[in-house]
């Protein structure tokens, strides 16, 4: 199981991290790493460096970046896209567990995957 995450500052939410770690989920959120304010490049290039895929609901941004860097040749470990209005906290922990039981480092790596 590949369970490594990165917490966009949008995704940040103390009980989305609580429950995360409690399914056992490595997981480090922008706001207790100090990256509040960062810009989304180097949010994206810190997850990167860190190996995590990042976690984000902010798809205006993050989707233009994924197309920038793929255009670039620059690699990245992934971007998981959710939307804020559609889930719970518990709820979107409970499907980045599965995502994360389902999939391989590899099989991350410069994707752009959209949780619904």
């Amino acid at each position: 199981m590949y369970g490594f995450l990165y917490m966009d500052e949008d995704s940040c939410d103390a009980r989305l991290v609580a429950r995360l770690r409690e399914l056992t989920v490595d997981v480090v959120s922008a706001c207790e790493a100090g990256r509040e304010g960062v810009a989304d490049f180097d949010q994206l290039a810190y997850a990167t460096e860190t190996e995590r895929p990042i976690v984000t609901a902010n798809y205006k941004d993050f989707v233009p970046l994924h197309t920038r860097w793929a255009r670039e040749g620059r690699e990245h470990s992934g971007i998981i896209i959710w939307k804020q209005e559609t889930r719970s906290p518990e709820s979107l922990a409970e499907l980045l567990l599965a995502l994360c039981a389902d999939r391989t480092e590899a099989q991350f790596q410069n994707a752009l995957i959209w949780i619904r």
